[in-house]
């Protein structure tokens, strides 16, 4: 359970936005490609083709960052979780009261009434 005050990352809703964030990523950089080339001949200049494009790099980028396209959503991803890791306390330094037991070092242990401690350690 996080200490008073503090939010948890709900893994879920992080998953999905990563995968959104790098959807989008990579549809701009569709967007950016075609932009970039010059037109076809075959493609022609009807009507709605504009439209069309757009709609297939949007469903094209989603479909690739669902299957883990660039990497870059599951770096975020994991970024996230490794930080929120990194910012709870373990039980092993901690005990119930907040206060270390043992170690070396700068830790943040929580605090009611002023969010956190910043304490330093030595051996």
């Amino acid at each position: 359970m996080p200490p008073a005050g503090e939010k948890r990352v709900d893994r879920e809703k992080l998953k999905k936005s990563c995968t959104d964030f790098e959807s989008i990523l990579i549809s701009q950089m569709l967007k950016s490609m075609r932009q970039a080339m010059t037109p076809s001949k075959v493609a022609g200049n009807g009507l709605g083709k504009d439209t069309y494009t757009s709609l297939f790099d949007q469903e094209l980028s989603q479909s690739l960052a669902k299957r883990g396209g660039l990497g870059l959503g599951k770096k975020i991803y994991d970024r996230v979780i490794q930080r929120e890791e990194r910012k709870r306390p373990s039980s092993s330094e901690t005990d119930q009261a907040g206060k270390v037991e043992r170690g070396a070092g700068i830790r943040t242990l929580p605090n009611s009434k002023r969010g956190r401690i910043h304490v330093i350690l030595g051996k």
